[in-house]
C-alpha cells in the first residue's frame, strides 16, 4: 500500500483548497481543529481527504501535563469519531504525562520527532521509557 502523509492544515478554507475530494493514492492529510469545529466540518474534512488530527504542543509552548492531557481527551473523542489517527508535536516529560490515556484509548498516536527525544542521552533520559509502550501502541494498531 502506498501511502503519502501531506502537510497539516490550521484553516479549513486553506484545507478545502488543497483537497477536492477523496484521497488520492492513500494519500493522508491530518488538520488542526479547535473545540468549535463542528462534527458537520469534521464530516466533510473526513471526505475531503483528512485522517488525522495534528495536537501541537511544541510550536504552541503547550508545557503544562494536565493543559496537553484536557487536550488529548477531547482530540481523542473527534478522532475515534472520524476513524481518525492523533499526531503529537511535544516533548517527553508531555508523553510521559500522557501515556496511560494513549495507552488506555483506542485511537492510534505518532510523535512527531520522536517526541525531541535527544540521541546523546540515550534510552535513560527523563520520558523515553513512557515513549517506547506509546510507540508500540502505534506499531501494533
Amino acid at each position: 500500500m502506498n501511502r503519502v502523509c501531506r502537510p497539516s492544515y490550521s484553516s479549513s478554507r486553506a484545507l478545502a483548497s488543497a483537497v477536492s475530494g477523496p484521497s488520492a493514492l492513500g494519500t493522508r492529510y491530518r488538520a488542526l481543529i479547535t473545540p468549535q469545529t463542528s462534527s458537520t466540518e469534521r464530516q466533510r474534512l473526513r471526505r475531503g481527504g483528512i485522517r488525522g488530527l495534528r495536537l501541537n504542543f511544541e510550536t504552541f509552548g503547550i508545557t503544562d501535563p494536565q493543559t496537553a492531557i484536557d487536550r488529548f481527551r477531547l482530540a481523542s473523542k473527534v478522532a475515534a469519531e472520524q476513524e481518525w489517527h492523533i499526531q503529537i508535536n511535544t516533548r517527553l516529560p508531555i508523553v510521559e504525562a500522557l501515556a496511560k490515556h494513549i495507552l488506555s484509548g483506542d485511537v492510534t498516536v505518532v510523535f512527531d520527532h520522536f517526541a525531541q527525544a535527544q540521541p546523546a542521552l540515550g534510552v535513560g533520559q527523563p520520558g523515553f521509557a513512557a515513549l517506547v509502550p506509546c510507540s508500540r501502541q502505534a506499531a501494533h494498531t
